[in-house]
Parts: C-alpha cells; structure tokens; sequence
C-alpha cells in the first residue's frame, strides 16, 4: 500500500507557530537569573513564571514528534529523510553556535583563561559527546535530546501502537519520579534520565505529539466557550499551590510539578490566537532560542544579574528578548546561504 502524504491546514500551522513563538519567550523568561531573596516581588514573579514556563520545551518536543511524522505510514524511506533533514536543520546549528558560545565564552567570559586552554580542557563536552552532561552550550541539549529521540523514533512508534495513552501515562510518571529521586542520583544517572532518556518533560511529549500525528492518540476539541475559560483559571490556581510550594520548601511536593505542566499546555491551546502573527515574528522562534543566552549573559556582565523585584525582572526580560531580536535582524542581512545554515533554514 503506498504512504500517504499528511497535510496541514494553515488554521492550525498558524496556530502551532504562534504558541512557539510564546513558548520560545517563555524559555527566555526561565534563564533570566537566579531567585533572589524568598519573598520579594521578584522571587514570587520568577517562581511563578517558572513553573508556567516549564511547559515551553515540552511544547517543542510535541512539535517536533507532531512534525516528525509526514505520512500514514513511517517507512524506512521516512526515516532515513527525517534524519538527512534534521542534519541539516538541527546538527550544523548545533556545530555552528557551540563554536560561537566558545568563542563567546573564552573571549568575553573568560579573560583570564586562554581560549587554546578553554578548547583543551573542555574539547569532551564542547561537542556535547558526553552524553550524561549538558553540552558546552547548555541551551543546547534540547537539540541533542531531541536528535537521540529522532533516532529512537521506531522504537517509539512501535511502543506507541502498543501502549497509546497508557505509554503516555507511564512516561509522566516516569517523569515524577526522576523529579522526587533527581537529588539522590549520582551525576552518570542524572544525566543519562535527564539528557539520554529525556524524563525532564521530553520522552512523554515526544510521543505524544508522534501520537497525536499518527492519530493513535484522540485529543478531544474544546468547543464550549465555558471550558475555554475554566482550563486557564485552573492552570493558575495550580500555578499559585506550586508557587506556595516553593515559597514553604516542600521539597517533598516539587516532583508534582509535572503535573502542571498538561495543563499549561491545554491553557496555551485555548488562549493564543489562530490568526497568523506577522512571518517576521513567527520566524524568530528558533533564531532566538539560539542566540539569547549570549545577550543574556552579556547584561549580566553589565550589571543586569538582580531579579529580585518586578522592575527589575521586565526591564531585563524586554532588553533581553529586544536585544535578541535586533541582532538576529542584523544577522539575516548576511549572505542567505550564512543565514540558512545558522539558523537551520528558519
């Protein structure tokens, strides 16, 4: 039986660049700073920003395994041309900004350290190949963790037809899991659940946006204008429990909170328009998760490290993503070949 070719229709490609864009803000808002002192503006804003924001790479990867899937049946053909595409779009970006966040790094960061020294004693995790670690450029692991999965992807189709919602099922508790044992796990384990395995939010959304895809698994369309409402109103009270949490170091409860996390998802859903945003923003999504940490670090070194009040937070948060923005503007007037493999052809 021949593949048939999926489609999209605009409505909902509009839709899927329009909550990236809004979950690649969201990731920007996560590495703004450290919580500053228990209690002030800025540590219940940054505490509450965080645990909504947790849901933005989550996002990406349903994305991602959504997109994965481009016919009714995933040969082998499939396969091989999902891996030759994401070489091109996931493996050179990947190569080309660790280079520039060593350059980055050694040259602005690291004065005092030569950069031939920096290359040498880090040269195992400037390439991430050690797999239990970050990468030297640690915004980087969702594309690494991402690649594993990719190449796994059989094997997580075969477990999608077998298992369908309770494979779901099992992947989140999974993920509590590692949240409750994380502290207890020596660094080999930590890495190999959090960046091999992915139990930090990536594995369960994978195969969910593979499922959802192939149609294995049914997500129900919410039409009422009452549930539109009541989804949303409940992600923030939950929001506010887990802001509490944190406020009282119940460190018991903090692996509960990937349960917040479907719920975020579905408020995303309902909440952000369908009606396509401006090309120029939508485009910026991949671009700006590439490039922000450089900006971010750099108003670091130029004072802009505190977060512990509202004031401070927005104005780091707008300079940040405004910066970030401009320069990638600045960037696409290179030569269109330079563009394309910076930012993976986005």
């Amino acid at each position: 039986m021949q593949a048939k070719m999926m489609t999209i229709d605009s409505v909902l490609s509009s839709k899927i660049s329009n909550i990236s864009f809004v979950a690649v803000l969201m990731v920007v808002f996560q590495h703004l700073g450290a919580l500053g002192a228990i209690g002030t503006s800025g540590w219940w804003l940054l505490v509450f920003g965080y645990s909504i924001c947790k849901a933005a790479v989550p996002w990406f990867f349903i994305v991602s395994g959504y997109f994965l899937i481009l016919s009714d049946v995933y040969s082998f053909e499939d396969y091989k041309k999902a891996i030759r595409k994401r070489i091109k779009t996931l493996v050179v970006p990947y190569i080309i900004w660790s280079f520039l966040w060593l350059l980055f790094f050694g040259t602005i960061c690291c004065r005092k350290m030569e950069l031939w020294n920096l290359i040498e004693t880090r040269i195992w995790t400037f390439f991430g190949l050690d797999l239990f670690k970050p990468p030297f450029y640690q915004v980087l692991w969702y594309i690494r963790t991402l690649l594993i999965f990719i190449l796994a992807s059989p094997l997580f189709l075969w477990l999608l037809h077998r298992t369908k919602w309770c494979g779901f099922a099992l992947l989140l508790a999974a993920d509590c899991l590692f949240r409750y044992y994380e502290k207890d796990l020596t660094q080999s384990a930590y890495g190999l659940f959090r960046y091999v395995l992915g139990l930090d939010g990536g594995s369960a959304y994978f195969f969910l946006g593979m499922g959802i895809r192939s149609g294995v698994l049914k997500i129900p369309t919410i039409k009422d204008g009452y549930l539109r409402f009541i989804i949303p109103t409940i992600t923030i009270a939950l929001t506010f429990v887990f802001s509490f949490v944190y406020f009282k170091q119940w460190t018991h409860l903090f692996s509960l909170e990937g349960i917040l996390i479907p719920w975020v998802l579905c408020a995303l859903w309902l909440s952000v328009s369908d009606v396509q945003w401006p090309t120029w923003l939508r485009s910026q999504t991949f671009p700006i998760y590439l490039c922000h940490s450089f900006i971010l670090v750099t108003l670091t070194g130029f004072g802009l490290s505190g977060v512990d009040s509202f004031v401070q937070m927005s104005i780091k948060f707008a300079i940040g993503c405004g910066s970030t923005i401009a320069i990638i503007w600045m960037v696409r007037r290179f030569p269109s070949s330079v563009v394309y493999y910076l930012f993976g052809g986005r």
